[in-house]
């Protein structure tokens, strides 16, 4: 229905290789030559696009594929708009709303959803976005390869507006960057088609490309003693895309190849020699030119229990412990969910009975928990049905083995966050009232010694729910992540009742841990258990917040992607990761992680232990 080459290399408009007569016109973009086929337009992000008048060719229904090279310059924070038929009647973005990661969306009745892409877009750098509805499943490709799916059947509402590129109807939606090779079809094209397009100009075949990609192996490093499992992974970059990275171990390839970023492949040492071996990779463009990297030489010792630990045997529960709360007495209380929230247990490890206390009262699956001062347990929130919070607030004492219920919350919350605060007060975060994504905004501060409520008015903020929030050595609490979806970091002034942005570039993390005072390190991927299943990311990041201008840093990545996994702080200041899946399906066991990873913060690099006897997510 509509092409755009980008080759004209000049003038105001642009024009439309399809033949439908969709001419474009040039709203303050420039022109490059360095396109991903010849010449590119170049948007600031702010006030540039190109603009297509309404047509009949444009109005798609029951069948579409967007495509587009893009090349992000620019912070790629909320929505940004790579093509979008006004007011929405089919878009393409760049980046979402939801952990700045690609959608895709259009005038589909109330209820559909957006589809997202499992990570964002790398900066500086080509990617090729294309995107599918065929009246039954809208896909989400990047760089020719099927990222997200998800089920459709109703056709698109054909909309008026014009079509915008680099741009919509909403301001801050722009788009920072280079925009070529965009493609409009009233159809849904297959993968293989899919991959033609990326691989050849709107305005004919491509110039011969000779130049090679540049590539070097980034860990483990040079000299390193290696053991169990243990992650490798390359750097890589092209004129004008890498098509993938082989990884090489002694002159044979170890793995498949990796056809995205980041560039990595988990290296089964147990498998190789005890002594020197030498590691590679050679990078691929899509013109076919290759490179390959400077060899690295690396030591393979035994993997035993000394470097990788040992599991003791498995214990048998008598519930699903969904939540759970270490104990004064060494001792942990446990619960379980849904309809058996109220299921809660003491846990004895060095006897390994077990002891009912159960909560008669409250449904307390979905709650958040933490201890007080005095070595009781807050219970506040919990479950009322799906996404449907409650008010109570409940309190365990260790020593009398008794639930309590206390003053009730100002509002219902369903996975909440409690955190216990230096002068032994509990702030509570977040939680959904009464529907999916129907958040109480409104912070509120328990004090266990006149059992009240205090709501914190001046600091409302939409959290998603499950907010990781650390209390820091100044006192203020410091949101790091959510359970949910990646966010921009702030801290909260109690007292003062106000929030700061530390870091305005959301980045995720599904689980963190504060490993010293005011350093918080998070890993892998949020998601609400809700969206459609994507895979997991294996990314770690640092946030050090005793420096004058923080902001997160990212560090080695863990040799396995994980959803729904815990990081868990030892006692010699190391964070030990365990459990979570490879996707984001929150019922995959198939999927789940049995290999636990120890992150030392002295290397800031991970170490995979000992495979658990069971995959838990």
């Amino acid at each position: 229905m509509a092409a755009y080459a980008f080759n004209e290399g000049a003038g105001t408009t642009v024009a439309d290789a399809s033949g439908n007569g969709n001419t474009g016109t040039i709203n303050g973009a420039t022109w490059t030559t360095a396109g991903r086929y010849g010449s590119a337009l170049v948007f600031d992000g702010t006030s540039t696009s190109v603009t297509v008048a309404n047509a009949a060719s444009l109005r798609l229904t029951t069948g579409m594929t967007l495509e587009a090279w893009v090349y992000p310059t620019g912070a790629l924070t909320g929505w940004r708009a790579v093509i979008d038929k006004n007011v929405d009647g089919y878009y393409l973005m760049a980046s979402s709303d939801q952990g700045n990661r690609p959608a895709v969306g259009g005038a589909w009745p109330p209820g559909a959803r957006i589809t997202r892409g499992p990570t964002g877009l790398g900066l500086n750098t080509w990617t090729h976005l294309a995107a599918t509805f065929d009246g039954a499943t809208v896909r989400l490709y990047v760089n020719g390869a099927e990222a997200v799916s998800q089920a459709q059947t109703a056709a698109l509402t054909p909309t008026a507006g014009t079509l915008q590129i680099g741009a919509d109807s909403y301001t801050g939606e722009n788009f920072a960057g280079r925009i070529d090779e965009v493609r409009i079809y009233n159809r849904a094209l297959s993968a293989a088609e899919i991959q033609t397009d990326m691989n050849t100009g709107a305005g004919g075949p491509p110039p011969s490309d000779t130049t090679p990609p540049t590539v070097a192996v980034t860990a483990p490093a040079a000299g390193a003693t290696v053991f169990s499992l243990v992650r490798v992974s390359a750097s890589a970059s092209d004129n004008v895309g890498v098509a993938g990275v082989q990884f090489v171990l002694d002159g044979a390839p170890l793995g498949a190849e990796a056809t995205s970023a980041p560039y990595a492949v988990v290296w089964d040492t147990r498998s190789a020699a005890p002594g020197s071996h030498v590691l590679s990779a050679v990078a691929r463009d899509f013109a076919g030119n290759t490179m390959m990297s400077a060899p690295v030489s690396v030591a393979v010792t035994a993997t035993t229990p000394a470097n990788v630990g040992q599991w003791a045997a498995r214990v048998a529960w008598p519930i699903v412990a969904v939540h759970g709360a270490l104990l004064p007495t060494g001792e942990v209380l446990a619960w379980d969910g849904q309809q058996n929230g109220g299921d809660a247990r003491i846990w004895s490890p060095t006897t390994n009975t077990f002891t009912a206390v159960p909560n008669s009262q409250t449904n307390i699956f979905c709650s958040g928990h933490c201890a007080l001062a005095d070595g009781r347990v807050l219970v506040a929130g919990g479950h009322g049905g799906g996404h449907i919070g409650i008010t109570d607030t409940n309190l365990f004492d260790p020593v009398t083995r008794a639930w309590t219920n206390v003053a009730p919350m100002s509002y219902p919350r369903w996975y909440p966050t409690t955190t216990t605060l230096p002068d032994g007060r509990v702030l509570v975060t977040a939680g959904e009232i009464n529907c999916n994504g129907c958040v109480a905004v409104i912070p509120e501060v328990y004090n266990p010694q006149t059992n009240v409520w205090t709501q914190l008015t001046g600091a409302s903020l939409n959290l998603p729910y499950y907010p990781h929030m650390f209390v820091l050595p100044d006192g203020r609490v410091l949101a790091a992540a959510t359970a949910e979806d990646a966010i921009v970091t702030r801290v909260l002034d109690v007292a003062a009742q106000t929030w700061s942005i530390v870091d305005p570039t959301p980045v995720d993390g599904g689980s963190s841990a504060m490993y010293l005072p005011g350093k918080v390190l998070k890993s892998g991927t949020s998601t609400d258990p809700d969206m459609p299943v994507f895979p997991s990311s294996a990314t770690t990041y640092v946030l050090d917040m005793t420096q004058p201008l923080p902001a997160w840093r990212e560090t080695a990545s863990m040799a396995f992607p994980r959803t729904f996994h815990t990081l868990t702080l030892l006692p010699d200041g190391t964070v030990f990761a365990t459990g979570g899946g490879d996707t984001t399906d929150a019922v995959g066991v198939s999927g789940a992680i049995s290999y636990p990873e120890l992150w030392s913060p002295a290397s800031e690099t991970w170490t995979t232990m000992a495979s658990m006897q069971k995959p838990r997510l």
